[in-house]
């Protein structure tokens, strides 16, 4: 006689990332703490997570703080410095179907991007950091790389030309904090929330923004920005611009 075995699915459909961004938009550094819920959809027990850390290519661009998984601190991962793998050992290992937490205090301390004028300068092209006009905020936040049944995670290392980054499916609750006197316009991947944004009465602004079933969340903000929106049936496109040209 056959014998039933009963399964549990986890009940998020996909990992949710929860970020709150203080930025000293002045001084272009920033202190985060991020929650990661991680469905383990991979039909194997998994023994450790692993997470790509782009800010940490850049010398003093990535401070881990703390982490904790379940609540439980952990003390065993590694990772070097100029490298974006951080490999975090897990207090338990994670059976299919389970669900963990996992909260990360960090800091970050962005770049200043380079100038890229043509193929033959040696400068790897650049989208991640600031410059005299703008701030840009791209693979800025620890998340946890796809993994494939037999093979393992997938983290592939940087290359000069393309993108080597792959990501899984994930919903976003992303909050921007600037302190009192900073109050850039912001392009986000998600959709702000009500209110537009919200003032303390000490003058810190929160912009929050959610994202579902994205592959992953950016920001870019400017004092300089001037912004178009137009309305389609129930789409509005907002363009983001310098003024260099009328809006569209």
């Amino acid at each position: 006689t056959p014998t039933t075995v009963a399964t549990v699915t986890p009940s998020l459909e996909r990992a949710q990332y929860v970020i709150d961004l203080q930025l000293n938009y002045s001084a272009k550094a920033a202190n985060v703490n991020q929650v990661i819920t991680y469905p383990n959809w991979t039909g194997e027990t998994l023994t450790n997570l692993v997470m790509a850390v782009e800010p940490n290519l850049w010398s003093g661009g990535f401070s881990l703080k703390s982490i904790t998984v379940d609540g439980q601190p952990v003390t065993a991962y590694t990772l070097e410095n100029f490298n974006q793998r951080l490999e975090v050992q897990l207090p338990q290992p994670l059976p299919p179907s389970g669900t963990i937490t996992i909260n990360l205090n960090y800091g970050l301390f962005l770049p200043q991007m380079q100038a890229y004028e043509n193929a033959s300068n040696d400068v790897r092209p650049q989208i991640y950091g600031y410059s005299d006009k703008q701030v840009n905020f791209v693979d800025w936040y620890p998340f946890i790389v796809p993994y494939i049944p037999g093979q393992g995670w997938v983290l592939h290392n940087p290359w000069f030309y393309g993108e080597h980054l792959v990501y899984d499916l994930a919903d976003f609750d992303v909050t921007v904090i600037f302190p009192a006197g900073a109050n850039p316009k912001v392009a986000a991947s998600g959709m702000e929330v009500e209110p537009l944004p919200t003032t303390t009465p000490e003058g810190i602004v929160h912009h929050r923004y959610l994202l579902e079933a994205g592959r992953t969340f950016a920001l870019s903000m400017s004092d300089h920005f001037k912004v178009a929106q137009q309305t389609v049936g129930d789409v509005t496109v907002y363009s983001y611009y310098f003024g260099l040209y009328d809006a569209p």
